[in-house]
C-alpha cells in the first residue's frame, strides 16, 4: 500500500507534466501570433517604402500605371518606364512571396495569404508579360504554379483597377464638364 506522501509526489509529477504541457502550447501559439504580426507587418512596411518610391520617381511612377492598367501618360513609352514597371513587379513578387513563405510554414492560414495576394495581384496585371518575366526569374516551381492558378482567379473575378494617370484623366473631364442643374 502507497503512503500519503508518495500518493501526492504522484499526482504532483502528473500536475506539473500537465502544466508544462499547456506552457508549451501557449507559449507556442502565442509566439506563433507574433510571428504573423510581424510578417504582416513588414509586408506593409514593404508595401509602404514602395509607394514613397513610386511617388519619388517620375519613370517607377510611370512604370507602376503601365503595370496596373498599360498606361503611363500621354508621352511615349521608355524603356525607364518598363525598367521601372519591372522593379515594381519584382518587390511585388517578393512581398508576396514572403508571405506565401509565411502559409507554407503554417504562420498564416490560406485566407489570409489570399487576403493579402489578391488586391495586389489585381494591380500587376495591366501587362502581363512584365508579370511572367519577373515570376521567372529565381522562384519555386510550387510557388510560380500557385501564382499562375491565383493569376487566372484574379483575372477572371476582381476588376482590373485603373491607373493614376486614367483615373486623373477621367477624373479631370468629369471637372471641367458644365454642371446639373435640377
Amino acid at each position: 500500500m502507497q503512503s500519503n506522501l508518495s500518493i501526492v509526489a504522484n499526482v504532483m509529477q502528473i500536475v506539473m507534466g500537465i502544466s508544462l504541457i499547456c506552457l508549451s502550447v501557449i507559449v507556442y501559439y502565442h509566439q506563433k501570433k507574433n510571428d504573423k504580426e510581424a510578417l504582416r507587418h513588414r509586408a506593409w512596411d514593404a508595401q509602404q517604402q514602395l509607394n514613397f518610391m513610386i511617388l519619388s520617381n517620375n519613370h517607377i511612377w510611370r512604370g507602376s500605371d503601365l503595370i496596373i492598367d498599360g498606361h503611363t501618360g500621354s508621352s511615349p513609352l521608355t524603356i525607364e518606364d518598363v525598367q521601372g514597371a519591372v522593379f515594381i513587379s519584382f518587390i511585388q513578387i517578393n512581398r508576396i512571396h514572403s508571405l506565401w513563405c509565411g502559409w507554407q510554414s503554417g504562420i498564416l492560414k490560406r485566407h489570409e495569404l489570399l487576403e493579402e495576394l489578391r488586391p495586389t495581384l489585381a494591380i500587376q496585371l495591366g501587362i502581363p508579360e512584365i508579370f511572367d518575366y519577373c515570376l521567372t526569374r529565381g522562384y519555386s516551381e510550387s510557388f510560380v504554379k500557385f501564382m499562375i492558378e491565383e493569376m487566372k482567379y484574379v483575372k477572371e473575378n476582381l476588376p482590373q483597377p485603373e491607373s493614376t494617370f486614367v483615373w486623373a484623366t477621367n477624373y479631370l473631364k468629369a471637372q471641367t464638364k458644365e454642371p446639373k442643374f435640377t
